[in-house]
């Protein structure tokens, strides 16, 4: 018979200077050991640098970065332009408000008609989790230049809509690019920016 060491549980996030902690438990045990290194600043102001650097360059959908991560703001430019090159396919509906007064938006992608059966895809729904609100983003993209090129989708959309949101949870996206550093783990879902209990 062969003994298998506990498993340890995982999560790597970063405190308010940049290093990066590395914590683990037991799954059966309340206690939670942490580590502090110093490894992820240089990566954090690599993004960053590579954040601004794509900012110079949008002005359309073809020159916008799907290599590097975006504020919201950048996204909801990015919805605009995409609806202003592809009015006959994508339209772009807001949906409600977030409790801070941010606009929700989802994009509509259809050839026309009524009724139709649809496909509902969100992302972002975790909102320090950038790389699903940058996924979002490359669909959007895709959708619009497959359909007409590729039979098996363009068959899907002249027979149904798709609904694509981008941004679930903008207020938590917004206060990770704004309040923390980008990897940091204090916003989650049972949390606010206010709040000051430890990450769960």
């Amino acid at each position: 018979m062969v003994a298998h060491s506990p498993v340890l549980l995982l999560s790597l996030c970063t405190d308010s200077r940049g290093r990066a902690q590395k914590r683990h438990r037991q799954p059966s045990s309340p206690l939670l050991f942490q580590y502090v290194f110093p490894i992820t600043q240089v990566l954090l102001d690599e993004e960053k640098e590579a954040m601004a650097k794509s900012r110079r360059l949008e002005r359309s959908t073809s020159s916008f970065s799907y290599s590097s991560y975006h504020t919201l703001e950048e996204i909801y430019d990015f919805l605009d332009l995409l609806v202003a090159e592809n009015p006959q396919l994508v339209s772009k509906i807001q949906i409600g408000n977030t409790y801070e007064g941010r606009p929700i938006y989802v994009l509509k992608f259809s050839t026309g008609g009524s009724k139709r059966p649809a496909i509902w895809i969100d992302t972002g729904i975790h909102s320090r989790e950038w790389v699903t609100q940058a996924s979002g983003v490359w669909f959007a993209k895709k959708i619009t230049q497959d359909y007409g090129q590729d039979a098996a989708f363009t068959a899907i959309l002249d027979t149904m809509d798709i609904f694509l949101e981008i941004v679930t949870n903008p207020d938590g996206f917004a206060f990770t690019h704004s309040k923390v550093p980008a990897f940091s783990c204090p916003w989650g879902k049972r949390d606010g920016p206010l709040a000051s209990k430890p990450h769960k």
